[in-house]
């Protein structure tokens, strides 16, 4: 009996080799198909909606897999493109997370995105306060 084993060894090692292959090749599929189907934006309210493309490849491990987006907001209209709209960021701190748990890190491109999409629809405004020149503080 073990002698018929190792006869069919190599071919039983290949077969299973290509199972496990192809089956991955299934999956990986499945899921490019269902990230290619998910919208790019997520509408925020009428002046504002948030960019949650796909940037870079996804990282996996053992337990997990892990995708990067956008972030950033943008202008509901189109009209006016905020500066960092088009720049890839990047992970400025690696973020460690115990089995099924959900790790976020916002980059300070997302706030400025924000500022500057509800600050070009004039809901957000910058007050300067003028200060009466009091002369010289020291004579």
């Amino acid at each position: 009996m073990i002698r018929m084993v190792d006869a069919f060894s190599d071919h039983i090692e290949s077969a299973v080799e290509n199972a496990i292959v192809r089956k991955l090749n299934e999956g990986i599929s499945k899921i490019g198909s269902l990230l290619q189907s998910l919208p790019t934006e997520i509408k925020v309210d009428e002046s504002s909606a948030l960019n949650v493309t796909f940037v870079g490849d996804p990282t996996l491990s053992d337990s997990s897999i892990g995708f990067v987006i956008n972030g950033l907001f943008i202008p509901r209209n189109g009209a006016l493109a905020t500066p960092h709209q088009h720049r890839i960021l990047q992970t400025s701190v690696p973020c460690y997370t115990p089995a099924k748990m959900i790790a976020m890190s916002l980059h300070e491109d997302v706030f400025n995105s924000a500022a500057l999409v509800y600050f070009n629809v004039s809901l957000f405004g910058l007050i300067v306060l003028s200060l009466v020149p009091l002369g010289p503080i020291m004579s």
